[in-house]
């Protein structure tokens, strides 16, 4: 049996708009729908997404192929802290 969810947020994954982060071989990550760029460093890169903040952790940290609704981070990844993780309530 499926877990039930909300109508909205199926209408929000299906349009595309849900952030999205894949892990496209042990170096990079593609980060899609975000929107934004808020802080970048050799160590952490955190983008804006409608939910919140996605940060990338890790060192040796580049920003390749740049677009205006996506990217892919490489260098020495170790953890992704997706949007509403460690935020206060």
């Amino acid at each position: 049996m499926r877990p039930s969810v909300p109508a909205l947020e199926w209408v929000s994954d299906v349009s595309g708009r849900a952030v999205r982060a894949t892990a496209v071989g042990s170096r990079r990550i593609l980060i899609e729908n975000h929107t934004g760029i808020r802080d970048f460093s050799d160590t952490a890169v955190t983008l804006s997404t409608a939910n919140g903040a996605l940060c990338v952790r890790g060192s040796g940290l580049t920003l390749c192929e740049v677009r205006r609704n996506a990217l892919i981070v490489r260098g020495e990844i170790r953890q992704v802290e997706l949007p509403g993780e460690g935020d206060a309530p």
